[in-house]
């Protein structure tokens, strides 16, 4: 986290965490595990800056950081007290680090349900390279089960595409 708090070039720290890997002998994760911890580094190192800087300033230097931000009519932007209670809402609102969107398969099934007819119709998908053919296949079938107002999932449907992550969920709602 030390290079952290000096620099915030996304790509110089990547660097540092596979130097330090190589360094250690340790076997290099794939590139999204690697963005993810520098991302989730680069955010301890941001709220840690923002917490040293908010108790270190007196109430004076407060308020003249408020001034600082301060329309030509007097009438300010927003004040620091509201920056450190915006910087602590947005903490709650935020998904865990470790939060699985897949679980609003599970938890919201009919929630998304009810929209996603309408979004799969109103939105034209398309392929950057023939591998994603099947999912394409795949959404077409879906938009037309919904217009035709049909539950099962035909035999011919393309399937091959689904992830290991995902098959509990496709399967289980085909059934």
């Amino acid at each position: 986290m030390p290079v952290a708090l000096e620099n915030d070039n996304i790509i110089r720290l990547i660097r540092c965490v596979i130097d330090e890997l190589r360094k250690d002998m340790i076997i290099l994760p794939g590139i999204t595990t690697i963005e993810k911890i520098v991302k989730d580094v680069r955010k301890t190192a941001d709220d840690s800056v923002i917490r040293i800087i908010n108790q270190a300033l007196t109430a004076v230097q407060k308020q003249r950081m408020d001034a600082l931000i301060e329309l030509p009519n007097e009438t300010a932007i927003t004040t620091w007290d509201k920056i450190i209670a915006s910087v602590e809402e947005a903490k709650t609102l935020a998904r865990p680090i470790n939060y699985d969107y897949l679980d609003l398969l599970d938890n919201r099934y009919n929630q998304l349900r009810k929209y996603t007819p309408a979004l799969v119709k109103s939105l034209e998908f398309s392929a950057t390279n023939s591998s994603l053919d099947p999912l394409i296949e795949a959404l077409k079938v879906i938009n037309d089960m919904n217009e035709t107002g049909k539950r099962k999932v035909p035999e011919t449907a393309p399937l091959g595409f689904v992830s290991n992550r995902w098959k509990k969920h496709v399967y289980e709602k085909m059934i």
